[in-house]
């Protein structure tokens, strides 16, 4: 989301590097889709949904029916749908997720001793 932010609407939303756009982005933005706290279900249920639901999208852009174009063609559509298939960032999307797991965690396992 916030690569569609700074790309589309040109504000200077996170540090501009590629590296920062080409692994940081990818791995945030399942995180930001799919709230774990609002889910029920264990954390590995909550990320596997994140997982599917974030490949399911990059693999919807293998698709170009003229209709989803259209939906591409709009702003909102283009920062949801996106436009073209990547395949590292599947394996980048994974990655996040197990991040936001091992975090959670990592949280969990320390407010037990709090």
């Amino acid at each position: 989301m916030l690569s569609g932010w700074e790309r589309h609407l040109g504000h200077r939303v996170m540090p501009s590097s590629t590296r920062h756009r080409q692994f940081i982005y990818p791995q945030m933005a399942p995180m930001a889709q799919i709230d774990s706290q609002n889910c029920r279900g264990t954390t590995l249920r909550v990320a596997s949904y994140a997982v599917c639901f974030a490949w399911a999208v990059e693999f919807l852009q293998l698709y170009h029916a003229p209709w989803i174009d259209g939906i591409r063609s709009a702003r909102l559509g283009h920062l949801v749908l996106g436009s073209v298939f990547n395949g590292p960032d599947l394996v980048a999307y994974v990655v996040g997720i197990g991040v936001g797991v091992v975090v959670e965690w990592g949280i969990r396992r320390v407010g037990r001793w709090v």
